[in-house]
């Protein structure tokens, strides 16, 4: 924790974890100290290895737009994950920096999947307490290259992470009262041998694999569930009304 002295606001993260549970539970507290109400923008990044086989995944159809190579767009909603002949999902699709807040009222969770080590993270939070979610990737240019070298890694690859926090874009600030606090709880949580990331709650990540006339869906736990039961059901025909 520490003092933003630009705000004087304190701020702490509590980083737990629980017995038999994959997820990493993050504990944000922000405090007013000042006798005024004053603004305030807090987000949490995390650094995504980058890679040609990286998805990006949530749980919307539209995003606002912070970068689409350049300012111009910013505010902007764009529809997800195909715009204008280029599919957001893909980390080597973003050819210039491109980065896109996840608009409230959708699902709050979103994450990354690299295919070719299959696995990722899924974030994971409430829609009151953190709507705030963003990719950020510095494009595939030279310009994005220094980022990454800077950064992550000293080849050439651009730098991409995760955001999350509060408020909803990072386009704008959320008042705090004075002497007043803040707290909410984030969950980070990794996933592996789905082959994608489809959906996720707090408990689960769903993958669903189209194959041909049927599909195929894979699930994995946020821990080991012994006294659950296992129901499946299949149909041979489908009915139209």
């Amino acid at each position: 924790g520490g003092l933003d002295l630009t705000r004087r606001v304190d701020w702490s993260v509590g980083v737990r974890l629980q017995p038999g549970c994959s997820s990493i539970f993050f504990d944000i507290f922000l405090y007013n100290r000042s006798s005024l109400a004053v603004n305030y923008s807090w987000w949490l990044n995390a650094s995504i290895p980058p890679s040609t086989n990286l998805e990006y995944t949530n749980g919307t159809s539209e995003v606002r737009a912070h970068y689409l190579g350049r300012r111009e767009h910013l505010g902007e909603p764009v529809s997800w994950p195909l715009h204008e002949n280029q599919d957001f999902r893909w980390y080597i699709q973003c050819k210039e920096p491109t980065s896109l807040f996840q608009l409230a009222g959708d699902e709050r969770w979103f994450g990354y999947y690299r295919h070719d080590q299959d696995e990722g993270v899924v974030r994971l939070g409430s829609a009151a307490d953190a709507p705030g979610l963003k990719f950020w990737n510095t494009g595939q240019s030279e310009e994005g290259y220094l980022f990454g070298k800077g950064m992550t890694y000293n080849g050439r690859y651009s730098n991409t992470e995760l955001q999350s926090g509060r408020p909803e874009t990072q386009m704008d600030y959320g008042i705090l009262p004075a002497h007043q606090s803040l707290r909410w709880t984030e969950i980070w949580r990794p996933v592996w041998g789905l082959g994608g990331l489809t959906a996720a709650s707090e408990a689960i990540a769903i993958h669903l694999l189209p194959d041909g006339e049927g599909s195929t869906l894979r699930l994995l736990g946020d821990r080991s569930y012994t006294d659950c039961t296992r129901s499946e059901e299949h149909t041979s025909e489908l009915q139209s009304r």
